[in-house]
């Protein structure tokens, strides 16, 4: 697998300058890949299989127009998963568990469900530090917290 480090980019001309950089082949000097700007550091040895060649418009040192191959880092791709939390309702403060419990109320602070026990002092501080604007939803009259979150996650507010 090849190897290519970054350096300056040597023009024509002679000239160097350090904001313009190529990734030249360890082992073979006359390769050298134009790099993409902001990708790369100087003096960084990076394998083939991180890189990607795309075209990019540029203007050369002449001030000339021109589309070239310049290297690009090859973007990880973190992947995903969803997790379903099937029925399972907890605080997000406390952490205590109310699946079976059938205690009323709770709030919806941003995206943290505050339980009826911890909704009272938290309540103190989202008034204290004037948030109530991030206050999304409040359970309604006699509901249970459970029945609470199960309606937010069915995104009914």
């Amino acid at each position: 697998m090849k190897k290519y480090k970054v350096v300056y980019h040597e023009f024509e001309n002679g000239k160097e300058y350090d904001d313009i950089l190529d990734l030249v082949n360890v082992n073979n000097d006359s390769e050298r890949l134009m790099a993409a700007p902001d990708e790369f550091y100087l003096d960084e040895v990076i394998e083939e299989d991180n890189i990607v060649m795309k075209y990019n418009n540029y203007i050369d040192e002449n001030g000339n127009y021109g589309k070239a191959q310049f290297a690009h880092r090859k973007k990880e791709t973190i992947p995903v998963f969803k997790i379903d939390p099937g029925d399972t309702v907890l605080c997000d403060l406390c952490n205590r568990n109310y699946t079976n419990s059938e205690e009323i109320g709770g709030f919806l602070f941003q995206s943290k469900a505050v339980c009826p026990k911890c909704a009272k002092e938290f309540m103190k501080t989202v008034k204290k530090y004037h948030e109530e604007r991030f206050i999304r939803s409040v359970a309604r009259e006699n509901e249970t917290f459970r029945d609470f979150v199960y309606r937010v996650r069915k995104g009914e507010y």
